[in-house]
């Protein structure tokens, strides 16, 4: 999520960045959860861990340069 001084932007699961006028805007907050299942990671092995986190920082693009 970015805000601007007219909007919040959203990127969607699929890419796609969705503008929401702040003037159609009630309230903003946090989540103060995260999103990811809690314990998802317990499993993974450190390999997996890796790709895991280089595909959320990459934000799933496919060309992102490996690490």
């Amino acid at each position: 999520m970015k805000r601007t001084a007219t909007a919040v932007l959203i990127r969607e699961p699929a890419g796609e960045i969705v503008s929401v006028p702040n003037a159609d805007l009630e309230k903003l907050d946090a989540s103060p959860v995260s999103l990811m299942p809690p314990g998802l990671t317990d499993r993974l092995r450190p390999d997996e861990l890796s790709d895991l986190m280089r595909f959320l920082t990459s934000r799933g693009k496919k060309d992102a340069p490996a690490k």
